[in-house]
């Protein structure tokens, strides 16, 4: 069985990236990123349909993001058919111990569960902003998206001190999700869907 590691011990990015590559969440999304340029490489040479796609996937980005938080890993538990469904359980106990790495990522399963519904939604934006041609292209802005909440979500927990502006407000936002009021700051990788919706603090 593999040991617990606590986030702050992980002070410098190279050991943030080395601990998010070890995990089911790391490799999965990556794949399904590569997935995504792969079946882009197919077709003619990535155009104007592409960056299209791509900047629509982006810009999108906060909003899937704060819904996925807020309505998903914030779910209450419930019963359907007699059967207790809690998709957030594992969100839950990451707020209990939120040191723990393995709390802090989706896991492979949830990994891949979530980059399926990124990776519909997004070639779902990429076919009606770029065409058909541009789908792979969205696939793969949305998975890298997705990466980037990881990323962003495991760097804030460490022990890693940012040097910009920007990553100390967003990781200041995210410890008071945990520590204060977690009704509040949904927002990982942006803090501009919190604010615009009345969830920033």
């Amino acid at each position: 069985m593999a040991r617990a590691v606590n986030i702050r011990e992980l002070a410098t990015k190279r050991e943030v990236a080395t601990e998010l590559a070890h995990h089911g969440s790391g490799y999965v999304l990556a794949a399904a990123m590569a997935g995504g340029l792969a079946l882009r490489g197919r077709g003619p040479r990535p155009g104007r349909g592409d960056a299209a796609a791509v900047l629509a996937v982006v810009a999108l980005q906060p909003v899937i993001e704060w819904g996925l938080h807020r309505f998903l890993l914030h779910m209450p538990a419930r019963m359907v058919a007699g059967r207790r469904l809690d998709p957030a359980a594992t969100h839950r106990g990451h707020h209990q111990v939120p040191d723990d790495v393995g709390g802090a990522l989706l896991g492979t399963s949830f990994a891949a569960s979530n980059g399926a519904v990124v990776a519909v939604a997004a070639a779902g934006i990429g076919a009606a902003v770029g065409g058909p041609v541009a789908v792979g292209s969205a696939v793969a802005a949305g998975e890298a998206g997705l990466l980037a909440y990881e990323w962003v979500h495991l760097l804030s927990h460490s022990g890693y001190r940012g040097r910009t502006a920007w990553f100390r407000q967003l990781r200041a936002s995210h410890l008071r999700h945990h520590h204060r009021d977690a009704a509040t700051n949904f927002g990982i990788t942006s803090r501009l869907i919190d604010r615009l919706l009345g969830t920033a603090a």
